[in-house]
C-alpha cells in the first residue's frame, strides 16, 4: 500500500503539468480565433461596403 502514494503524487504533479500545458495552448488557440475573426469581420465590412 505505501508504494501507491508516491505514485499518485507522481500522476498528479504529471497532470498538473499536463494541466498548465493545455492552458498555454489554449490561450494560444483563443487568441489566434479573436484575431482570425475580427479579420474576417473586417474584411466582410470592407467587402459589403462600396
Amino acid at each position: 500500500m505505501p508504494t501507491k502514494r508516491p505514485l499518485s503524487k507522481r500522476l498528479w504533479h504529471y497532470y498538473l503539468r499536463a494541466a498548465e500545458r493545455m492552458v498555454k495552448v489554449f490561450r494560444i488557440i483563443n487568441i489566434t480565433f479573436l484575431v482570425g475573426s475580427t479579420a474576417v469581420v473586417l474584411v466582410l465590412i470592407s467587402l459589403f461596403t462600396p
